[in-house]
């Protein structure tokens, strides 16, 4: 998100009230995995640190409606497909 900010920072700056025991990457896995017709997200890792939290990420639960709605607003909506 931000260079240098803590996960804590970065979530306090989006405004967001993050349930209690879901951290940055739990939000962000979460909420790409928020539509029902997604069943996949393939996350980037560095470290074997890395694969065991993204793994754990899925176990947690699902994020309510407003912060759904709180993650949406923030969302950087491009267009890559330009029209024909």
């Amino acid at each position: 998100m931000w260079r240098g900010a803590t996960d804590h920072e970065s979530l306090k700056a989006l405004n967001l009230s993050i349930d209690k025991g879901l951290n940055f990457i739990d939000t962000a896995l979460a909420y790409c995995l928020s539509p029902k017709a997604v069943t996949t997200v393939i996350p980037g890792m560095r470290s074997s640190k890395h694969v065991e939290a993204n793994c754990l990420a899925s176990g947690k639960p699902e994020l309510s409606e407003k912060i759904l709605e709180q993650l949406g607003e923030q969302r950087w909506i491009r267009n890559f497909y330009p029209a024909v």
